[in-house]
């Protein structure tokens, strides 16, 4: 309705309708996840956008004029030339009106952020003809607590098992969901299960409680199929994001490598590869303890939302974040912030299932930028290219690093 409107207006009426503070704020609430994805981009890449002036003209003229049967594709044009990095012709912009103009470009879809390369001989060595290496999915093996194997990414959707009083499916959109019959388990034999990602493999998964998981790739969760007793224990390795259900008379505890979790409810966001040089523990919401393993005396940390603690052989440091930048993957997103090369191409490795082989010494080479992590490898390769610090080449899985 808002674009019909919009479309049957006369261009003095619209002007007038872009400065209304209600039409605005309509924009940012049902669009926000976009908006906020340029603001982040733009404020990163400031040289990546036009002079504000420009900008607000365009919005009025380009806008006014745009027909209903251009808006959709316009939008997806838009959103992939945020994605893919691209540059304008000119390289100022004021983000003071960045607000208006982002809201009424992701409302109307119209396409405004067209590129001129600022190198028009510029080469790619991941062109069109280089072989195609598309993102990750929803994966996972699902081991049961006598060896079976499921593989829940064949696994049709409804009952996968039924297990000492307790249910366990697939649910129509693919996560696994487990139910404790009311009295609980059976028997006082505790039942575990585990559930992993392979390279390219993401999944998601609703524990006994009503707590829920999150696996990004080369990951894994044990845990019982019944919590019982004192408290909920869980033990992972890789990238887990988890929103646990509240109680306070059973605290929920997180065990990975070197350290263990305790909260009674909360969000937060755990990073514990084995390839990475430090254990990282983001808050969301609520509050959690985090303990040193081992460490006598004990050392522990308490977290604030927003804070993150960062363990290494030394201890724990606690600091602020960017908790955007964290959470980017399950938002379907890499976004880096003057992060290393080799940080990057190790989310690169995981996701894309690639091998890594380096040529050159990267460990200095830094980046900034945002892309989608539903595009094919070379979208993010591309983008980083686009610097001239670095150069890819693709060999099946093999991903060769070179100046």
């Amino acid at each position: 309705m808002v674009r019909t409107n919009l479309c049957s207006m006369e261009e003095n009426e619209f002007k007038a309708f872009l400065q209304d503070e209600s039409f605005i704020n309509y924009c940012l609430e049902n669009k926000k996840e976009d908006v906020a994805k340029w603001n982040r981009y733009l404020h990163t890449h400031p040289e990546h956008s036009l002079p504000v002036e420009e900008l607000k003209q365009v919005v009025i003229s380009m806008a006014y004029h745009a027909a209903n049967s251009e808006v959709d594709q316009s939008y997806l044009q838009l959103k992939n030339r945020i994605e893919f990095n691209q540059e304008p012709s000119k390289p100022v912009f004021k983000l003071g009106w960045l607000k208006y103009a982002a809201a009424v470009l992701i409302v109307l879809g119209v396409a405004i952020f067209w590129v001129q390369s600022s190198s028009s001989d510029r080469q790619q060595l991941l062109s069109s003809s280089s072989p195609t290496v598309v993102p990750g999915g929803h994966k996972a093996i699902l081991t049961l607590s006598n060896g079976t194997k499921i593989s829940l990414t064949d696994a049709a959707k409804g009952l996968l098992k039924n297990e000492d009083e307790i249910s366990i499916t697939k649910s129509a959109d693919g996560e696994v969901v487990y139910a404790a019959a009311v009295s609980g388990n059976s028997s006082n034999r505790v039942i575990q299960h585990t559930i992993e990602t392979p390279s390219g493999g993401e999944y998601e998964i609703t524990l006994p409680d009503g707590s829920k998981a999150w696996l990004n790739a080369e990951s894994s969760l044990k845990y019982p199929v019944s919590f019982s007793g004192k408290e909920r224990r869980v033990e992972m390795t890789g990238e887990v994001y988890f929103e646990i259900a509240k109680n306070r008379n059973m605290p929920f505890r997180v065990r990975s490598p070197n350290q263990e979790i305790e909260v009674l409810g909360t969000h937060f966001n755990v990073n514990a590869y084995a390839d990475e040089a430090a254990v990282r523990t983001t808050l969301l919401e609520g509050s959690v303890r985090v303990q040193m393993l081992p460490s006598s005396p004990a050392i522990v940390k308490i977290l604030k939302p927003g804070e993150q603690s960062v363990l290494t052989a030394n201890g724990i440091e606690v600091k602020r974040v960017d908790t955007e930048e964290t959470m980017a993957w399950r938002n379907g997103d890499f976004i880096f912030e003057r992060e290393s090369l080799p940080s990057i191409l190790r989310k690169v490795s995981r996701w894309y299932d690639v091998e890594v082989i380096y040529k050159i010494d990267a460990d200095a080479i830094k980046f900034d930028g945002m892309v989608s992590r539903k595009r094919n490898i070379a979208a993010v390769l591309n983008m980083i290219e686009s610097t001239g610090n670095v150069h890819f080449k693709l060999e099946g899985r093999r991903l060769i690093v070179m100046k």
